[in-house]
């Protein structure tokens, strides 16, 4: 080995051709087992930090193919594939293949920097010098055609460019075009609203303006009808004459329907919430429709088990739904049952659901009409030879009605078997003062219930759990069983069943008292110490049961109900505003029966000269008059005549709209009768109107003497309501202090709501007032501001009320 191959190739560096290798690859590089780099090219070692020695994973990595480490292993198991390698701390990359050198141990790469383009080059501080001859034709040549590749992509994106351009112009001038149709469809809604609105006005109109015209000679036909039953007439008048009155009150239902029908569609029906008792509405309701129930022969009552006694909702809205519903029942059972059956079901922690399910045994409906029947103007029988009247309206406003109040009408029904209506209504749970003897210390007595109807026998068990007392039922008289009983209702009246009684029972029947249970308009019954007309009501069984205590005891019973009578007329003086002749006389005629004379006049001009020149306790004035109205009238009234202040002034008018009941109240009036009109209801509208007297004693100013005095209650009775009153505002004041921490808003409206009506009802004005405040900022989400001074306000006011009630009396107290 010559001096030269030493100098070349120092000991311990491998023996291979590094010259030409250098010379075709300036940029290769080997590395051993260790990942040591034992020799770089010259181009390599210039521009990069790759220096013989050096652990190559330090300063170089694979960019490709990506699965591949920088180790020796895993390289030579992949030295076929072409490597791109980077360094680490540079911008260089490098291209190229591993090749092994076995009888070394080491793994050689060849290849060239990855360059496109002059400019590259000239970054990394390179020249074409520094390149192997092909490398640098190939990277020229890929150079170029990567260029023409850039401009044709170039080309393609500005292609793209315009293209986007032209549809992104079209798409903003159909976006104007969009925008100016949406804008002129906008204007057209606008329009079309309005219309909607003038129109639903204009029908508002119409059908007040008609409910006018047809209330006005209603009120004639009615009322010049009610006074002529009032004299002496042969039976066969007598019965023209029901019969007209008969017909003129199923006009007036018409009517009627028909208004509630335009309410509910205008959206201008307000629901009362107020506390009523259940089972009277279900027996009010029974008893609008008993005289037809009874003259078909059809058993008839109802059964409600675990029912609250009070609850808190509308109860004339539920009373109306149920009449329809029982009218419609009775009207297509020829024979067999009508019935109620009554259940309750929790809502929440504040709120029941009543069920009212109306069941019948009559003709059912066509399977043909039933997905219609609660279309307005739908009948079941349409037929154009109907054995059966009415408008189609009930069932669309009894539906509706029960939505509004939180429920549903729904039905099944079979034809030629019967229907089952079921009224779902969703009202508030009442606290119930406890009323008479506590139930653990009444007298519990054994009640025989003789009844063959299951309707009326189940009624009767039910009604007499209710008063505390132990029925033992059965079909017939002999199904008693021998058992020991304090009295026995019978269903039956006649001699067989009171023989088979007698045979039953271990004690002589004539020592044991017997209520007969008969149907309506039944005869007194002989042999029998009470009688209650069916369908069985709760009050009526009472106060059959405390008769029966007082033949048991023979001593005078406790009545069950107490009975509040009212004072008779009183000396009012009475002026008369209608310009109607028919009408004048009517009124004159109702006010002559209830002991009372009137000053007459036609119109509002008259009515305020008549006022100025005389006092008057009460103007019954009609609105739609020639010259000056009923309303303008009012207003001048109340505007220019100090000193008749308390002078009261009811409407009377054949509008029963919600809106015209308040114009009334704004004009300053103090109350609303509407026509046609009625003597229980003009007597109930007198007995409220106090005579006018010198000085009245000061109220407070919590308190609202004319609603006072238009509640004409008897002060006793008024105490014990000041007292119910005292209590459940305290509990619903507490309610709403919980709820308003809680933040419950709803619940805080409910409650100020609930308890700013109680209020309102005894007089409280103030009080009334802060309240709905309240009520209002709680529906906007606005907690409860000032509740002190609420609860200060409440202490005073029933303060107040209770030293009202005293002073009357004589017992002294601050008013």
């Amino acid at each position: 080995m010559s001096r030269d191959d030493v100098k070349k190739n120092p000991p311990g560096e491998p023996k291979l051709p590094w010259r030409i290798l250098g010379q075709a690859f300036p940029f290769h590089f080997a590395l051993d087992r260790n990942h040591r780099v034992v020799h770089t090219g010259a181009s390599l070692a210039r521009t990069t930090d790759v220096r013989v020695g050096a652990d190559v994973r330090d300063v170089l990595s694979i960019k490709r193919p990506s699965t591949v480490p920088l180790d020796y292993e895993s390289i030579l198991g992949s030295a076929g594939l072409l490597f791109v390698i980077a360094r680490k701390n540079g911008a260089m990359m490098l291209r190229g293949q591993f090749v092994e050198v076995p009888e070394h141990g080491m793994l050689v790469f060849v290849g060239s920097p990855w360059i496109t383009n002059v400019g590259e080059l000239q970054a990394l501080g390179l020249t074409f010098s520094d390149l192997a001859l092909h490398d640098s034709m190939a990277d020229l040549l890929t150079s170029a055609e990567a260029q023409k590749q850039a401009d044709e992509d170039v080309h393609r994106l500005v292609a793209t460019l315009e293209r986007q351009r032209e549809q992104l112009r079209k798409a903003n001038e159909l976006y104007k075009q969009n925008e100016e149709h949406l804008e002129r469809l906008v204007a057209q809604l606008a329009e079309a609203k309005r219309h909607a609105e003038d129109t639903t006005a204009a029908k508002s109109s119409f059908v007040a303006t008609m409910s006018h015209e047809l209330r006005t000679p209603m009120n004639a036909v009615i009322g010049m009808t009610s006074l002529l039953l009032e004299t002496e007439l042969t039976p066969t008048q007598r019965d023209y004459l029901d019969t007209i009155r008969a017909s003129g009150g199923a006009l007036l239902a018409v009517i009627n329907d028909i208004l509630d029908f335009q309410k509910i569609e205008s959206e201008r029906l307000d629901l009362e919430r107020a506390r009523f008792d259940v089972l009277s509405v279900v027996e009010e309701s029974l008893d609008l429709v008993v005289t037809e129930a009874t003259s078909k022969g059809l058993d008839f009552g109802y059964l409600a088990d675990d029912v609250p006694e009070i609850v808190v909702g509308d109860a004339t809205r539920v009373r109306q739904v149920l009449v329809n519903l029982l009218s419609n029942a009775v009207k297509f059972t020829a024979a067999g049952q009508v019935s109620i059956h009554v259940e309750a079901h929790a809502a929440n922690d504040s709120e029941v659901n009543l069920v009212f399910s109306v069941r019948d045994t009559g003709i059912g409906i066509p399977l043909d009409r039933q997905g219609r029947m609660f279309d307005a103007f739908t009948q079941a029988d349409a037929s154009t030879t109907r054995q059966f009247g009415g408008t189609g309206l009930g069932l669309a406003i009894s539906r509706r009605l029960a939505r509004l109040m939180g429920g549903d009408v729904t039905f099944r029904s079979v034809p030629g078997e019967g229907s089952t209506f079921r009224f779902v209504v969703r009202v508030g749970v009442a606290d119930t003062p406890q009323k008479g003897i506590p139930r653990e210390e009444q007298v519990r007595l054994r009640v025989g219930v003789v009844e063959a109807s299951p309707l009326s026998r189940q009624s009767l068990v039910s009604l007499v759990r209710r008063l505390g007392h132990e029925p033992i039922a059965a079909v017939r008289p002999d199904g008693l069983g021998g058992e020991r009983l304090d009295f026995v209702i019978l269903g039956g009246r006649s001699r067989e069943d009171v023989e088979a009684l007698r045979r039953a029972l271990p004690v002589p029947v004539a020592r044991l008292p017997m209520v007969a249970a008969v149907p309506l308009g039944a005869g007194d019954v002989p042999g029998f110490a009470v009688r209650v007309e069916k369908p069985i009501k709760r009050a009526a069984l009472e106060r059959a049961v405390a008769r029966v205590v007082k033949t048991i005891n023979d001593e005078e019973p406790v009545s069950a109900q107490r009975m509040v009578t009212l004072a008779g007329p009183r000396p009012l003086r009475i002026l008369v505003a209608e310009d109607h002749l028919v009408n004048q006389r009517v009124v004159v005629l109702l006010l002559q029966n209830l002991g009372y004379r009137a000053d007459v006049v036609s119109n509002g001009a008259e009515a305020f000269e008549a006022l100025r020149s005389r006092p008057y306790d009460l103007v019954l004035m009609d609105l739609q008059m020639p010259v000056m109205s009923g309303l303008e009238a009012t207003r001048r009234i109340r505007a220019e005549l100090p000193d008749r202040q308390g002078v009261r002034i009811f409407a009377m008018t054949a509008s029963a709209l919600e809106s015209d009941r308040r114009e009334c109240l704004e004009a300053g009036m103090n109350g609303h009768l509407t026509k046609p009109l009625l003597v229980d209801e003009l007597a109930h509208a007198l007995e409220g109107v106090p005579r006018i007297q010198a000085s009245q004693p000061p109220l407070p100013q919590v308190l609202d003497r004319d609603r006072l005095e238009r509640m004409a209650i008897p002060r006793a009775v008024l105490t014990e309501i000041v007292d119910i009153y005292a209590r459940d505002a305290q509990d619903r004041f507490k309610i709403l202090c919980e709820s308003a921490e809680r933040r419950d808003h709803d619940q805080v409206s409910r409650v100020a709501h609930a308890l700013a009506g109680s209020s309102a009802n005894l007089g409280a004005s103030q009080l009334a007032a802060m309240l709905r405040v309240i009520e209002d900022n709680a529906n906007k989400g606005v907690a409860p501001r000032g509740l002190e001074r609420v609860e200060q306000v409440l202490a005073r006011t029933v303060e107040a009320l209770r030293a009202y009630g005293a002073a009357e009396h004589g017992t002294g107290g601050v008013m």
